[in-house]
């Protein structure tokens, strides 16, 4: 996708578009800011409210996080980007710790673990993983995306109940 396409897209002039963004480079790390953001604000707002158990918030959270990818087909396309470029790749890494440390309090929280840095580096693994999930997810029958979905929730569930 090209400045002009967006500009087109947008229904702006191009130099309109050139006005908040010098290149295509600037409009994929502001879409990957928005996202993060969006998906951060998302599980701090489930953790704090939600009242189930650790099982029932993993298999919430994964479910929700493939709504989202489901929606907004772009996600896809976007963490591509993300992986494609340094800096954003280094803001990815930042974003995956700073949740890593929310998902690992909620854990002990719900399941009573103590050992908060054990489960925030599982939870970092499960961060990043996820990404992958969802490309998986979207390329087999819907069917089948549902089953690895749970089964993903369920190895989640199992490594945070130690």
């Amino acid at each position: 996708m090209t400045l002009t396409d967006i500009a087109e897209r947008a229904d702006m002039a191009l130099t309109a578009v050139y006005r908040y963004f010098p290149n295509k480079q600037s409009v994929v790390r502001e879409l990957a800011l928005q996202t993060f953001a969006d998906d951060t604000d998302t599980l701090v707002a489930t953790g704090t409210e939600f009242e189930g158990s650790l099982e029932e918030l993993i298999l919430y959270g994964v479910n929700e996080f493939w709504r989202r990818h489901v929606a907004q087909p772009f996600r896809l396309q976007l963490r591509a980007a993300i992986h494609a470029d340094a800096e954003l790749c280094a803001l990815d890494l930042d974003e995956s710790r700073r949740n890593a440390r929310t998902i690992a309090d909620l854990v002990a929280r719900l399941n009573g673990r103590t050992d908060v840095d054990i489960v925030e580096r599982q939870a970092l693994l499960v961060v990043e993983l996820i990404d992958s999930l969802m490309r998986l997810a979207a390329r087999v029958e819907p069917a089948e995306a549902e089953a690895l979905l749970a089964d993903f929730a369920a190895m989640v569930t199992r490594t945070f109940a130690r």
